[in-house]
């Protein structure tokens, strides 16, 4: 009786561990795919970071990323308010549901760099 539990569980640890590993990949390519439009829509809006920029946004059922603010910064506040302004309306469509109000720092770069924070 004992070995038919043990047997059960340990192959819900195979599907689940299965599943775990899709979302952290889910998150992984949404936190890759929300840094590189925001390094594309600060640039866009004629914001040169310099040495790169940190801000924080909270990821919205939809995509958005709502509450953003700078974590660090340029250096200088204006290069700071103008990137902010222009991730104001930034959607990254798709977000996996791991994400969903959770607050997320993106390193607006050349070479973008993200990571979830909860």
């Amino acid at each position: 009786m004992k070995v038919l539990p043990l047997m059960l569980s340990a192959a819900a640890l195979i599907v689940f561990g299965s599943a775990a590993q899709g979302a952290t990949r889910d998150v992984r390519d949404y936190l890759q795919r929300a840094g590189d439009a925001a390094a594309a829509r600060v640039a866009a809006a004629g914001v040169d970071v310099g040495e790169g920029l940190d801000v924080q946004a909270r990821v919205d059922a939809d995509g958005r990323l709502t509450a953003v603010r700078v974590v660090k910064s340029t250096g200088s506040l204006e290069t700071d308010n103008q990137a902010v302004k222009a991730l104001k309306r930034i959607r990254v469509a798709g977000p996996p549901n791991a994400l969903l109000g959770a607050d997320v720092t993106i390193a607006v770069t050349k070479t973008p760099r993200v990571q979830a924070s909860k």
